[in-house]
């Protein structure tokens, strides 16, 4: 079963590679500047060159991208601690660059993490089969992605909710599954929701098996309606960058290939090396 994504026409490709050799000339560590500020973007920027790679095919592009997710997995994780108790002062340690001491004054306030956040940052520590930043992000409170000053749409956090649960084995995840559509009008609900939040939903019912549901099958709807989306709100002239990897998709897909469960889709908005964890063991 394979998804296409190619537009036919595509004004922007004259600029990739510009960006993409600034992405593989060089070494990875020395390229990420740590700083107070920018240990969410440090997670952020991963995935956005990642996204570039994988727009370029290579086996060396692959293993690239892969060496960025590493560090994103965890500097997401870590950006999250730190909003967790913004007046304790944490020392921060992202494999292999130096340790740096700082608290997450303002992280809050100013609007430095969403529940969009939360899910990138949850998907691709899956991904990147981080169980250590999976189990943190799975305790980290709702109500302070609901306190943040940047605001996401009520079902976004009832996903956050479902997933934690999901992640904790918590009796309660089905009953959080089952009332998730009850909390909107599918009829007035925006493009965002009827794509994107709803593909995440329903690809997370059929890999949880709470309806009997073709995981596959899903999937391939799904990665469509991602592949809309960005084709009517992307301008023509715009590289769709976020695109081109869709991490919750390609997250919950990681997470069916581990429990044993086929993965039959073929498609490069869930590159297949991610999948079977290529250059990652």
């Amino acid at each position: 079963m394979e998804v296409d994504h190619r537009r036919v026409y595509e004004p922007w490709q004259e600029g990739l590679d510009i960006t993409i050799n600034h992405v593989i000339n060089g070494d990875v560590r020395k390229k990420i500047g740590i700083v107070r500020n920018n240990i969410k973007s440090i997670g952020e920027d991963a995935l956005v060159l990642a996204r570039h790679l994988n727009y370029r095919r290579s086996e060396e592009n692959d293993r690239l991208a892969v060496e960025w997710l590493r560090y994103g997995s965890k500097a997401y994780a870590a950006y999250f601690e730190l909003a967790r108790e913004p007046k304790k002062k944490q020392t921060i340690r992202i494999l292999d660059l130096p340790p740096v001491t700082w608290d997450g004054r303002g992280i809050i306030d100013d609007g430095m993490i969403s529940a969009l956040d939360w899910q990138e940052a949850y998907f691709l520590a899956a991904v990147m089969r981080d169980r250590e930043s999976m189990d943190s992000l799975a305790r980290f409170p709702v109500d302070l992605l609901r306190k943040s000053a940047t605001k996401n749409e009520s079902p976004e956090y009832l996903l956050v909710e479902a997933i934690q649960s999901l992640h904790l084995g918590r009796p309660d995840y089905e009953t959080r599954m089952t009332g998730f559509t009850r909390t909107f009008d599918m009829r007035s609900a925006s493009d965002w929701i009827m794509y994107i939040t709803m593909g995440k939903f329903e690809t997370l019912v059929a890999l949880t098996q709470i309806l009997d549901l073709d995981f596959n099958a899903i999937l391939a709807k799904h990665l469509g309606s991602h592949r809309r989306y960005y084709e009517r709100h992307t301008p023509e002239n715009i590289a769709p960058v976020d695109s081109w990897i869709a991490i919750a998709l390609l997250g919950m897909a990681c997470m069916a290939h581990d429990k044993g469960e086929p993965v039959t889709v073929e498609s490069d908005y869930i590159p297949r090396f991610l999948i079977e964890g290529t250059y990652l063991f």
